[in-house]
């Protein structure tokens, strides 16, 4: 079974607020995600990915 993060559970793991995620939604960018009714959840492989993709070495990274 694939596990999932809520919300809640995602903001905690990357130090934002549930209102950073929510924008990101909104706009468009940022983790995908599943929404069943009004549940909102992140796949782990999702969001491993999404951390991988923005891996840096230096600060002047784009």
């Amino acid at each position: 079974m694939e596990a999932h993060l809520t919300e809640s559970q995602l903001a905690r793991r990357w130090a934002v607020t549930e209102k950073k995620l929510q924008a990101d939604r909104l706009k468009g960018v940022g983790c995908p995600f599943v929404k069943i009714g009004r549940a909102v959840r992140y796949r782990l492989e999702d969001i491993l990915a999404y951390e991988a993709a923005r891996l840096r070495t230096s600060t002047s990274e784009g």
